[in-house]
């Protein structure tokens, strides 16, 4: 048996697709992986800052006194040094506060007056307006929320007095 040698046979050369190779992505895909979990990160951090400093806010607004020594409201500004998220926190508080205040303190007043100008409405309208008047030029930011409060009052207050005025009066007709 003899070798039998084989003559190279030339393939024809035609131009065939071969396809899209398409770059590995496992870089960006990694990296951007990364990046999705160091904003959830910062973000969880964000948010226990936000609830910490509310509760700055809170402690900020709770001690903050509102009254003098003689009891008297004194309107007064945010403590300095607060994060805009506890001034915000702690303005809604002492909002809530101040508003608080001025409505017992022009409760009791109307009450005091009432009895003071018992079956007088109109001396009593007098005074209380002026009492009315003094509050909301000393209240602040808080003058809408006094007048609103003291219009109230003064109302309620002047009509029982009206009522019980003409009460008396009818008592005292009917005696005659």
């Amino acid at each position: 048996i003899m070798a039998e040698i084989k003559r190279f046979q030339s393939q024809p050369v035609f131009n065939k697709p071969i396809g899209v190779v398409r770059p590995s992505r496992a870089g960006v895909q990694a990296a951007q992986q990364m990046a999705k979990a160091g904003d959830a990160m910062f973000k969880a951090s964000y948010e226990r800052e936000v609830i910490n400093q509310k509760k700055v806010g809170q402690e900020a607004a709770i001690s903050m006194e509102i009254r003098d020594a003689d009891n008297n409201l004194q309107i007064k500004a945010l403590p300095s040094g607060l994060s805009p998220v506890a001034a915000s926190q702690a303005q809604g508080i002492i909002d809530r506060r101040y508003v608080e205040a001025l409505n017992v303190d022009m409760k009791n007043r109307a009450l005091e007056m009432r009895t003071k100008y018992e079956n007088d409405p109109e001396g009593f309208d007098d005074n209380y307006t002026q009492y009315i008047n003094s509050t909301v030029e000393n209240a602040g930011r808080y003058a809408q929320q006094a007048r609103q409060i003291g219009v109230t009052y003064a109302g309620q207050h002047k009509a029982a007095l009206l009522a019980e005025k003409l009460e008396f009066e009818d008592k005292i007709d009917f005696k005659n």
